[in-house]
C-alpha cells in the first residue's frame, strides 16, 4: 500500500473510532462495520498496526481498537533471564522498569510502547507496555 492511500486510509478509520457513537471492537467486527472484504482485511490490519504504533489507538485487554487517552513512549524492551526487564527511552535519563507480569509478550531487543497512567489503588503509577507489532516483523 502506497503512503498516500495508507494516510488516507489512517484518518479515514481515525476518524471512525473517534465519532461518539463508536464502541470499542476487534478488527474482525471493524471489517464487517465497514463492508471491508475478506481479501482487503489485511490491509485493514496494516492502517489499524501504523494507527496503534503512532500512538493514537491502543488495543484493550480484550483485543478492542480504541481511542488512544494516554501519553506513549517508544523505547526498546531489554529482557532479563528471569522474565522482568526495561525499556530504553531515547532522551530519558533513566531505563524503566518492567515487571515480569507486566511486560505483555515483549522479548529482548523489541521495539515496545509504554504508557504510564495513575493506579486505581495506591499512590504510585502503574508502567504497561504494547509490543509494537509493525516494529517486530523482523522476527
Amino acid at each position: 500500500m502506497n503512503k498516500e492511500l495508507l494516510q488516507e486510509r489512517k484518518k479515514m478509520i481515525y476518524d471512525f473510532i473517534c465519532d461518539e457513537l463508536y464502541v470499542p471492537m476487534k478488527a474482525k467486527e471493524m471489517a464487517i462495520v465497514l463492508n471491508v472484504p475478506k481479501s482487503q482485511r489485511g490491509e485493514l490490519l496494516e492502517v489499524l498496526d501504523a494507527l496503534t504504533a503512532d500512538g493514537k489507538v491502543e488495543i484493550s485487554g480484550r483485543g478492542k481498537y480504541v481511542k488512544s487517552e494516554g501519553k506513549y513512549l517508544t523505547g526498546v524492551f531489554t529482557a532479563h533471564p528471569r522474565g522482568f526487564g526495561f525499556v530504553t527511552v531515547e532522551g530519558e535519563e533513566e531505563d524503566i522498569f518492567i515487571p515480569a507480569a507486566q511486560t505483555n509478550g515483549a522479548r529482548h531487543k523489541d521495539t515496545v510502547q509504554k504508557q504510564q497512567w495513575k493506579a486505581q489503588r495506591g499512590n504510585g503509577d502503574k508502567d504497561f507496555i504494547q509490543r509494537n507489532r509493525a516494529a517486530c516483523l523482523h522476527l
